[in-house]
């Protein structure tokens, strides 16, 4: 009987032990931290691949508030690539990250066009979780296809709110992020984008020694005015947003990121008799090209070929697609 035990016990040690070798076996039991750690003066390049198509209607006022755009609208489609600089420009609790861009190039419908953003410079700032705090142009103009605020939106994936504990495969969590938005057409008055967001542990895979966690994420954009509104007028809004990133644990980065965010206001001119709809949809991809070097040449658009701006319920239901495995490849 002695024996018995002695085998049984071995036999649970060796299991126990099999689990804590086996990274699969463990993050099912255990669970896994992300990890968030930046270094002063850490620099590294981002590439950005886009395309964005912004729609503006101006019309007689609805009788109730309408966010549906006319299906005449001619919206505007562009094709963008951007190489930037990422520096860690302040660690610790709450750090700060420069973004430089030093590659711009924009196409409408196949023609090269020029752009005000190269060598523009962005200050990024972030909470002790890695949610965005603040974005603001630190040198340079504003880009009027791709300004301050949806810029900003382009390289939230990179920054995936890390919650305390650990999670397991399909697991779940829930963060908020808030950037403000000025209306041209309101003196600048600022609009408030609250973007709340769902995000999932999809799975872990090994990757060269490493351990990649896939978190998707869905979420919508809550808009309201941030600043007191001129006297008889409205401004509602609203958005969604889906994606998906894949985060180094052993870095604590995200390697490349796939997002769809689409977001539209209305300002309602009640004096006027009019108002004004503006929609900016945007499909990107975010990557570090050290790692993922070939990332922009599998990045395929969701934007209408014929020129036809989608609505936001065609956005909710589209799925953006899979990125390629970030697989680390030797530093140049």
């Amino acid at each position: 009987m002695k024996r018995i035990f002695i085998a049984l016990a071995a036999a649970l040690v060796f299991i126990f032990l099999l689990i804590l070798i086996v990274p699969s076996w463990r993050q099912s039991l255990l669970g896994v931290s992300l990890p968030f750690n930046l270094q002063a003066g850490r620099t590294e390049p981002v590439s950005v691949v886009s395309m964005l198509l912004n729609a503006r209607e101006i019309r007689p006022l609805s009788e109730t508030p309408n966010l549906e755009m006319d299906e005449t609208v001619q919206p505007e489609v562009y094709d963008l690539a951007l190489g930037l600089l990422e520096k860690v420009a302040l660690a610790g609790a709450e750090p700060v990250v420069n973004y430089e861009v030093k590659q711009a190039k924009l196409a409408q419908v196949g023609v090269s066009k020029p752009t005000d953003l190269l060598d523009n410079l962005y200050s990024l700032r972030l909470t002790p979780q890695a949610v965005i705090n603040g974005f603001e142009l630190l040198r340079g103009r504003q880009f009027a296809i791709l300004d301050t605020p949806r810029l900003a939106q382009t390289l939230a994936p990179l920054w995936i709110h890390r919650p305390q504990g650990t999670l397991k495969p399909g697991q779940s969590w829930s963060q908020r992020w808030h950037i403000t938005y000025p209306v041209d057409t309101l003196e600048g008055k600022r609009l408030d984008l609250e973007h709340r967001l769902t995000y999932q542990l999809a799975e872990i895979r090994p990757d060269r020694g490493s351990q990649l966690a896939k978190i998707t994420y869905r979420g919508e954009i809550a808009v309201t005015p941030h600043d007191p509104l001129p006297a008889h007028t409205e401004v509602l809004g609203t958005g969604n947003i889906e994606g998906e990133a894949y985060l180094n644990l052993s870095t604590g980065l995200v390697s490349i990121a796939d997002d769809r965010t689409a977001w539209l206001y209305v300002v309602r001119h009640l004096d006027y008799q009019a108002e004004e709809l503006r929609l900016f949809d945007r499909k990107s991809r975010v990557f570090r090209p050290l790692i993922v070097p070939n990332a922009a040449r599998s990045f395929e658009s969701a934007m209408p070929q014929d020129g036809e701006a989608p609505d936001l319920q065609q956005v909710q239901k589209g799925k953006a697609p899979s990125p390629p495995p970030a697989s680390p490849s030797p530093r140049p």
